[in-house]
């Protein structure tokens, strides 16, 4: 069940238009920088370009659906930090002290 909750909450982040918008802002450039390089040349420019200056070039990440090993992966870390949030609030220390040695 917590995989289940985990992977809803990472699913909702991926579906939260404003984390897409971070992700397009963070990924314009580089895919932008990437195809021009493989093309040789400055051939995709943003729709502000001018003939001197190649603004980045936009694109709209519609929807976000990471493979299902991704999902789980992520949802296992989540839970992982919840039972360490957990384990820690309890104060609950498998180490022993010093002053016990």
């Amino acid at each position: 069940a917590w995989m289940d909750e985990g992977l809803a909450v990472h699913n909702q982040e991926w579906q939260d238009p404003a984390i897409r918008f971070e992700i397009q802002n963070a990924v314009g450039p580089i895919l932008k920088e990437r195809i021009n390089r493989a093309l040789g040349g400055e051939f995709f420019c943003g729709p502000d370009s001018t003939r001197t200056a190649c603004t980045n070039f936009g694109f709209v990440l519609q929807a976000v659906n990471p493979p299902e090993e991704v999902g789980q992966a992520f949802s296992q870390t989540a839970a992982a930090a919840q039972t360490a949030e957990k384990w820690n609030a309890s104060g609950a220390s498998d180490t022993p002290s010093i002053a016990s040695r």
